[in-house]
């Protein structure tokens, strides 16, 4: 999948305020985003992976968000903020002082109620005498920042259970506490550390603010650690701890009490011979057992729909509206899907490029550039970047595309899809 949204053209926009109407518009204010606050503006954020992490999951939270340098924040206006996310894209600033202008930015986000999520260096903020910031935090800075020998990190995930993951000799900022509670721990071996791993804490109508005392964007590579999950599970459960506006999936964010879980059926098409693989009886066998387990497990499903099926190879071409294939009993499940509370979303138009064998909907790409047909995003060539920014003439299937990345979870009228 392509991890970044080009703006869809002038055409494919207006045919969406055309289309989508619903729930989603009647939003009476502005839902508060959040602020990603990345390092300085010595290095080119674009080459950092650790920014790509960040921007990567802050897309698939479902919360508008933006990304601001550090070197910046002075001057920005933090109102319409609900969380900010301190976490370092490069290590200019790991042996600096925060500028006081800076610090002070932060203290009077706390002061006015926006929570914020600090992950790795920096909290010893503009130095003592001066420093203010980590007592914003409940700490106090112990003017250490090294390595400890420490090799594991303990927390509680969105389960309610305890679970720890490798450190590799990474680098810790020691704190003790001032108020702050401990939400995590380090080990070393099956030995209890006392420098704190996670923090937590909230003065009387102020922010909520916790601290990660090290950088947790590191190691996020399977060759690079087994457990690397382990980092972006911390990461998610804050950032839904500390919002209280917005949507993922469908549903609000609870301050990280509820977790959506999201189960998703892809690539669901108008008929045709090549996706339903089997006879229509046991394509139909097979969905009557997922409406079965969904009403019995309370999950909501999520279909990928896409609008028409074609195999130019074979000649066939199926639309929802047809009414061979069993096409009216699929769409009927579609329907049952939407009204057990489940999703439908526009999933490419077509999802078929080709004219060989394999290239039908579903089994294909999901887009071209018209008019040479050259594939937009091919992972396996690295091309999606590229091409992603050469979106001038694209057909219908620009549009269906941008619709599922823009609004991935939103309930569309039947009749926009069928």
């Amino acid at each position: 999948m392509i991890h970044r949204i080009i703006k869809l053209n002038v055409f494919c926009f207006g045919l969406f305020l055309l289309f989508i109407t619903g729930p989603l518009f009647a939003t009476t204010a502005p839902i508060k985003k959040i602020l990603y606050v990345y390092g300085t503006d010595q290095n080119p954020i674009e080459n950092s992976e650790n920014f790509e992490r960040m921007y990567n999951t802050l897309e698939g939270v479902g919360i508008p968000f933006e990304t601001e340098n550090f070197d910046l924040l002075a001057t920005k206006d933090l109102t319409p903020f609900q969380l900010i996310i301190v976490a370092w894209s490069n290590d200019t600033y790991w042996n600096d002082p925060v500028p006081q202008t800076v610090q002070q930015k932060f203290l009077e986000a706390i002061n006015q109620g926006i929570n914020i999520l600090w992950i790795g260096p920096g909290l010893w903020g503009y130095y003592p005498p001066s420093n203010q910031l980590a007592q914003a935090f409940g700490l106090t800075y112990n003017n250490s920042y090294g390595r400890y020998g420490i090799n594991k990190g303990e927390f509680v995930d969105l389960t309610g259970s305890t679970a720890r993951f490798s450190v590799k000799d990474e680098f810790i900022t020691r704190v003790t506490l001032n108020g702050a509670s401990v939400e995590g721990n380090y080990y070393i071996d099956n030995n209890v550390q006392p420098d704190p791993f996670i923090t937590s804490y909230q003065g009387s109508g102020k922010g909520k603010t916790v601290f990660i005392s090290m950088n947790i964007m590191d190691w996020w590579k399977e060759n690079e650690a087994e457990d690397t999950y382990a980092r972006t599970e911390v990461l998610i459960k804050y950032i839904r701890k500390l919002t209280n506006q917005g949507y993922v999936a469908k549903h609000s964010v609870k301050n990280g009490k509820e977790a959506p879980f999201l189960l998703r059926l892809e690539d669901y098409t108008p008929g045709g011979d090549m996706m339903l693989g089997n006879p229509l009886e046991t394509w139909v066998d097979r969905l009557d057992n997922l409406i079965y387990f969904l009403k019995n497990t309370g999950l909501k499903l999520n279909m990928a729909i896409i609008p028409r099926f074609a195999h130019p190879c074979l000649g066939e071409s199926h639309s929802w509206s047809d009414a061979d294939q069993g096409i009216p009993l699929l769409k009927r499940y579609a329907q049952t899907v939407l009204a057990e509370g489940g999703s439908l979303i526009a999933h490419g138009y077509k999802h078929q490029v080709g004219i060989g064998q394999e290239d039908f909907s579903g089994g294909d790409y999901e887009m071209c550039l018209s008019p040479t047909d050259q594939v937009l995003c091919d992972t396996r060539a690295n091309t999606c970047g590229n091409n992603f920014r050469s979106l001038g003439n694209q057909r219908a299937a620009s549009f269906f595309f941008g619709i599922e990345f823009l609004l991935p979870f939103s309930r569309f009228p039947l009749s926009f899809l069928f």
